[in-house]
């Protein structure tokens, strides 16, 4: 299933709009985390059977506690037979008898709210709340779900999730305002034009790009709006499946090619072709120096405002207590100019490396080779070695790999990859002599001492992972 991703152009009032809605979200998704957390502490402290509440769990009690504030406000809306039951099941576990929710009072109502809520049996809810779509929220809830279940999946293999420092992380993190990412989540009455696009809560918008979503009313089933370093952007999912697959040519060009991904180049293959490493051309270096310009300006305008607390004693003693700040950095407007400015620049060097990763990625697959073969590279290892790590990092290998197992999918091209100990590096292309002293990165050239040839490390191992016999097929 192919997914359309592209840049939409909202209007100031439906830019407040999806403010707020990405405000509501994260909102949504810090309560989830917060109302299982309690439940937790009031299980530990013996308060009874309080289990862990998955999405569907918190959407149906979040359900409630709206109902709730309605009879509050004096608004009758009639009850379902799941929410009657609901409150019924919670009120008999508080040992409280049954009630009737749909004749229930304004009175009785608020008493109800304030103590389920209050006893952690229901989420809190806020007016201000209505504003959103009910599936971003529930879609919040659902992505906090899957945060708590990939917790509990490492717990059950006995793998451990480490944070900075090596510590245990307790479980998912809540979301914080300019630090995470903005999104939410639609469905339903979505229609699509040449040139916009209507959405639930705010209408036709503007696309940036014409003709590039498939058009017509039935054609979208979901949209996921984010933003991005100040701009929009809009990610459709198709109703039905709209890749187009491609009969391989294989017209004897070539008949196999290998890949060798790297630091120096981002990657060499076979034939001799090298792809240049985008972080080495001369716009992404002008931008991450005025980068780290930006990152020392804000530097500097957060130390003015900054106040600290050391320890006094203790075998804390001088270290950092508490941080605070003289004014809230809300209303600090030139810390927000230069924040929005360094996620701009962040943006711009990363548009320049997908660019150029991703025409990479096509004129590989244009060759039409009949397989191609990568390394099996322990990414996460290689991350360990301080010299490299940030190298690697900019590179996103992860990345490449992920891209080009789809288009060989696309294409119809057979995609295998080598074991992750194959010596691709140390082998002779020609003779297959081994030279094990290749395993120093520093020896980018090398000699073959058994037959004399002169090898270039990368194009070797490109070789080498071509005429490779023990591999997976992974697309």
């Amino acid at each position: 299933m192919k997914a359309y991703r592209t840049e939409i152009k909202p209007t100031p009032e439906q830019c407040r709009y999806l403010a707020q809605a990405f405000g509501n979200a994260r909102w949504a998704y810090n309560e989830f985390i917060g109302f299982n957390q309690a439940r937790y502490r009031h299980r530990k402290d013996g308060y009874g059977d309080y289990g862990y509440c998955n999405a569907y769990a918190v959407a149906a009690r979040y359900s409630l506690a709206k109902l709730l504030h309605a009879r509050v406000e004096g608004n009758v809306r009639k009850a379902t037979v799941a929410q009657a039951r609901l409150l019924n099941e919670l009120l008999v576990c508080a040992c409280l008898p049954a009630v009737d929710l749909n004749t229930l009072g304004p009175d009785l109502a608020r008493l109800l709210l304030d103590a389920l809520t209050e006893a952690r049996q229901l989420p809190r809810y806020e007016p201000w709340m209505d504003l959103a779509h009910s599936k971003s929220v529930k879609q919040a809830f659902i992505n906090a779900d899957k945060a708590y279940a990939k917790l509990f999946a490492n717990r059950k293999t006995g793998k451990t999730t480490k944070g900075r420092k090596g510590k245990t992380l307790a479980g998912p993190r809540f979301k914080k305002k300019n630090r995470s990412k903005d999104s939410i989540y639609l469905v339903e009455h979505i229609r699509v034009e040449r040139h916009r696009i209507k959405m639930p809560g705010m209408g036709w918008v503007r696309l940036k790009e014409y003709g590039y979503i498939p058009i017509g009313t039935d054609t979208v089933s979901s949209v996921t709006v984010s933003r991005v370093a100040g701009r929009h952007y809009v990610s459709c999912t198709p109703k039905r499946n709209t890749v187009e697959t491609h009969e391989p040519r294989h017209d004897g060009k070539t008949d196999g090619l290998g890949i060798d991904l790297g630091i120096k180049n981002l990657a060499a293959m076979s034939d001799g072709t090298l792809i240049d490493n985008p972080n080495r051309r001369k716009e992404p270096r002008r931008l991450s120096r005025k980068l780290k310009r930006q990152q020392r300006a804000l530097a500097r305008k957060l130390e003015r405002i900054t106040v600290r607390t050391y320890h006094e004693e203790g075998k804390d003693k001088g270290k950092v207590k508490q941080v605070n700040y003289k004014r809230p950095l809300k209303e600090c407007r030139n810390i927000a100019k230069t924040r929005l400015a360094i996620q701009k620049t962040w943006q711009r060097i990363t548009n320049i490396r997908h660019d150029h990763m991703d025409k990479a990625i096509d004129q590989l697959v244009g060759q039409e080779p009949r397989f191609i073969t990568i390394e099996d590279l322990n990414i996460q290892g290689m991350m360990r070695n301080r010299h490299l790590s940030r190298t690697l990092a900019e590179q996103e290998l992860g990345r490449f790999v992920t891209h080009l197992k789809a288009k060989c999918a696309e294409h119809g091209i057979e995609l295998r990859q080598a074991d992750r100990w194959y010596p691709s590096s140390q082998l002779c292309s020609d003779c297959g002599y081994r030279n094990t002293a290749v395993r120093n990165l520093n020896i980018r050239a090398w000699d073959c001492p058994s037959c004399g040839v002169h090898h270039d490390r990368d194009v070797n191992a490109a070789k080498n992972l071509k005429a490779a016999t023990e591999y997976t097929v992974i697309a």
